[in-house]
């Protein structure tokens, strides 16, 4: 079994600094308490689902896992294809620019970006030799 994390961006992380530190300093300035505290407890969730967002390879599955929000099984002889994409699309994935899409069961997809993106495929391409990878 081996377990691959997602890459994180550092636009990602800028983005949400941002997107967070600024209504925070409004707050602060403010007064405002409890909007602190739920940007706060925001922010948190967020960390959480970022450190939580990874990728396992078993024998026969590769399991999607992003905090307890995601949780998808899929059989490695069921994948079709690996592509890279440029989708912006809501997804398992803590990187924009580094995405690739898995096509699996016919028309079914899942989006991700493992950090070790080689090793990872080619931990795929062990098990089913068939996957046609397009990057």
């Amino acid at each position: 079994m081996n377990v691959y994390r997602s890459k994180i961006d550092s636009g990602i992380i800028l983005i949400l600094a941002m997107s967070l530190l600024i209504p925070g300093m409004v707050f602060i300035s403010k007064g405002a308490w409890p909007g602190l505290l739920i940007l706060l407890a925001v922010g948190i969730f967020i960390a959480y689902l970022m450190r939580q967002t990874k990728y396992t390879i078993t024998d026969t599955t590769l399991v999607v896992k992003s905090g307890f929000l995601v949780h998808i099984k899929i059989a490695v002889s069921d994948i079709v294809s690996v592509s890279k994409t440029d989708s912006i699309l809501s997804a398992p994935a803590n990187s924009i620019t580094d995405r690739i899409e898995i096509k699996y069961q016919g028309k079914k997809s899942v989006i991700i970006s493992p950090k070790e993106r080689n090793a990872f495929l080619n931990q795929l391409l062990k098990i089913n030799p068939d996957i046609q990878v397009v990057l």
